[in-house]
């Protein structure tokens, strides 16, 4: 999937494994996320109750994601950045991986260093 109509303006990290990239709409009302390998449809932002705060929070999708917006970094703070994977052409956010020797440039996401790029290199030395 290429995210070529998906802006990022930040990243809500769930575990060291997963992160979705969130995109705020124009208004500011609504949110989409790019989940693995797919964009989610637009969800507006709820206001529900948070009793650890006793104060109303922003929540995007809350009974399905349930991705809270202050939790969520604005992408000129997260660690890292956005970049395209050169293996499956995905949007992705970190630091990016080495893809020698599946291809001689750029930076390949986490999921294809783990099922090509380190793959490969096993392949090469046996």
């Amino acid at each position: 999937m290429k995210a070529e109509n998906f802006k990022t303006h930040g990243v809500y990290t769930v575990s060291n494994a997963i992160s979705y990239l969130i995109e705020l709409s124009d208004c500011g009302d609504s949110a989409r996320m790019i989940v693995g390998d797919k964009i989610t449809d637009w969800y507006e932002i709820e206001y529900v109750y948070d009793e650890d705060s006793d104060d109303m929070v922003a929540v995007i999708d809350p009974s399905g994601y349930n991705v809270p917006l202050n939790l969520v970094m604005r992408l000129e703070q997260s660690i890292g950045n956005v970049f395209t994977c050169v293996i499956c052409e995905e949007q992705s956010v970190g630091y990016g991986n080495n893809p020698e020797p599946v291809k001689n440039e750029g930076k390949c996401c986490d999921g294809c260093n783990f099922a090509e790029v380190i793959t490969a290199r096993i392949k090469a030395i046996q």
